[in-house]
């Protein structure tokens, strides 16, 4: 259930960000609350691949587990 949440929320902030029309300068951080290389990390990294390439600005995930 946890795992869907967070989908979801990624979801909903790739769509807010893509709606917005001016982007801040800096980086952007997507923050996993799992550990590395589980099923939500994975799908926040393809995520922000994703926003990368559409926002020409570069995503970072970071897992803070806990």
């Amino acid at each position: 259930m946890r795992k869907t949440l967070v989908a979801v929320w990624l979801l909903c902030f790739a769509g807010w960000v893509g709606a917005q029309e001016a982007f801040p300068s800096r980086p952007l951080t997507i923050v996993v609350p799992t550990g590395p290389s589980g099923q939500t990390d994975v799908f926040a990294r393809l995520i922000a691949e994703q926003l990368r390439v559409r926002l020409n600005q570069p995503v970072v995930v970071e897992n803070r587990p806990g």
